[in-house]
């Protein structure tokens, strides 16, 4: 059985159910917009709970390295796969702080602090709890049967845990979370505008991240007798030198596909200029022809990135240090390797200086030949005939990776699209303007048409 778009994208078993979904998401955001702001984390998870218990669902508690999870499955009602194959579509919703959580900013300021939290997964985790009770009740009425499982996981980092990826622990083979074949997670589904085209992206991979330590050493000498050089010297040499590497042109897989499909939706003039970022030879002759801010994001889309996060040295204003210590945010180009990076920055600054690794991060890509990222585009483009779909790869934080390390292709997709700028914040408040309602109740009903026909269709 398929559940193929008919009249414009619009599929016949949503017919009647619009407002259904407008309204049981609407009731989830007033109902988190009335919980205890000082306690808003534990209480978004039980107002989530709670809802799927009263929807006959059985969600479940569990904890991995610090983080919470709530998590749900509803079985396939025809089961198309053999038992143990990896066939679930999984929905994987964060509520992480972009800024370090703790008890005491909650307290001091609980709405900025929730705002924070919203921004990075909630309204995901919203569409997750309302699909995982819409699927039930559309299964049951007969609408359709579904091949594949549906599975949503919901999770939170604690105060002592921020920045730890549990998910990175959890074995997709075993457990409540075992045989998801496909992710569906942050990190993309917003529309931008690029020349004059309005493109909604889709996450399909994202950069490698290294985080490194310099430790320069010196004698401790007195400032009235200093060292030729001293540790901060010698610090201050090596972060000029790599302040002026030029670092190269490198194209992965998704930088090429995500300029490509850009560069297909533009007119030929402008088509043209973008072709040429595929190229070392035309790269920089292309770039140039670019605005300030497209050449920042280009940049970082074809070169590794080393930015300064940290310094340190002395701890009094009359001596000099022995040591000194700066700390860098290094983000690679997918492929590429922390051994690399190292080896080739240790060409450049030297072996008087000590390079640590202090953690790192694969950068890993989904296929955007997947049928799941053809189901995406061709639900957006069907509905919104004004937008096209391109595949992206993000260059900061974006938690689809953690399922990537574990070869489970993941799709950053959460489609809330306006014409304006949506508040994500302000979506979840009282009094939130209408275009932003809009836009999100929009948004869930793209998202419900691609969860059901991947769901379907097997």
């Amino acid at each position: 059985m398929t559940v193929t778009g008919q009249d414009g994208g619009q599929e016949p078993w949503l017919d009647g159910e619009r407002e259904w979904l407008a309204e049981r998401l609407s009731a989830l955001l007033s109902q988190l917009d009335e919980v205890d702001q000082h306690v808003w984390i534990s209480s978004v998870f039980d107002v989530m709970r709670e809802q799927m218990r009263l929807d006959g669902l059985e969600p479940q508690d569990l904890e991995v390295v610090g983080r919470r999870y709530l998590v749900c499955r509803v079985p396939a009602s025809r089961p198309a796969f053999a038992a143990g194959q990896r066939q679930a579509l999984l929905i994987s919703a964060c509520l992480e702080p972009d800024r370090p959580y703790s008890t005491e900013t909650a307290a001091a300021d609980p709405v900025e602090q929730r705002d924070h939290l919203i921004a990075r997964g909630g309204i995901l985790a919203a569409f997750g709890v309302v699909m995982v009770a819409a699927l039930r009740r559309w299964v049951d009425a007969g609408r359709f049967e579904t091949a594949r499982d549906l599975v949503l996981s919901i999770e939170v980092v604690s105060p002592q845990h921020n920045g730890v990826h549990g998910t990175e622990q959890v074995d997709p083979e075993q457990g409540i979370l075992r045989g998801c074949a496909v992710a569906l997670a942050d990190g993309g589904g917003h529309a931008m505008k690029v020349g004059d085209r309005s493109l909604v992206t889709v996450a399909v991979a994202q950069k490698a991240a290294v985080w490194l330590r310099l430790l320069a050493r010196g004698d401790g000498a007195e400032p009235v007798l200093p060292e030729a050089e001293g540790a901060l010297g010698r610090l201050l040499g090596a972060l000029e030198r790599i302040s002026t590497w030029p670092l190269p042109w490198r194209a992965s897989a998704s930088a090429r596909a995500q300029v490509q499909a850009t560069a297909a939706s533009q007119g030929v003039g402008r088509a043209l200029v973008l072709r040429g970022l595929l190229n070392s030879a035309t790269y920089g002759q292309a770039i140039r022809r670019l605005g300030e801010n497209e050449r920042r994001s280009v940049h970082a889309l074809f070169h590794d990135t080393i930015t300064l996060t940290q310094v340190h040295g002395g701890s009094r204003p009359d001596s000099c240090p022995i040591e000194a210590t700066a700390t860098l945010d290094c983000r690679l180009v997918p492929g590429r390797t922390t051994t690399e990076l190292v080896a080739e920055l240790r060409a450049v600054i030297g072996d008087a200086i000590e390079v640590e690794v202090l953690g790192e991060r694969r950068g890993v890509q989904s296929p955007c030949h997947a049928p799941m990222f053809g189901i995406i585009k061709e639900i957006v483009e069907q509905r919104e005939s004004h937008r096209r779909v391109v595949p992206t790869m993000v260059a900061g934080s974006c938690d689809a990776l953690a399922w990537r390390q574990v070869a489970v292709p993941a799709f950053g997709f959460v489609p809330v699209q306006g014409d304006e700028q949506v508040d994500f914040g302000g979506l979840w408040q009282r009094g939130a303007v209408p275009f932003q309602q809009a836009a999100v109740q929009r948004g869930l009903e793209t998202f419900a048409e691609v969860v059901v026909r991947f769901l379907v269709e097997g």
